[in-house]
């Protein structure tokens, strides 16, 4: 409850290039390089104890087929953003 948990996915280029879609509550967003943040579909979200799963439509979200990049993150009550997981940066799509 003290923690804001998100997914940063990342379709284009490699680890260091701008992620692209945020998964954050209960939507997916489009993070466009300029502007603000769009709503692209809908998310569920799961946490138990330390573990959070976020569900949605792989097909919702334009490029996800091809491969991707994710890393979770969070903001903690204290406004502090933190880089969860993976450790090393992002990890790609199987």
């Amino acid at each position: 409850t003290r923690e804001r948990p998100s997914i940063l996915i990342n379709t284009r280029g490699g680890r260091r290039s701008d992620y692209e879609f945020i998964v954050f509550g209960s939507t997916v967003f489009r993070v466009p390089r300029k502007g603000q943040p769009v709503a692209v579909a809908s998310t569920t979200l799961v946490a138990k104890k330390r573990t959070w799963r976020y569900r949605f439509d792989i097909d919702d979200v334009p490029g996800l087929g091809a491969g991707y990049g994710w890393a979770a993150a969070t903001q903690k009550q204290s406004g502090r953003f933190a880089d969860v997981a993976p450790d090393n940066g992002y990890a790609t799509s199987p």
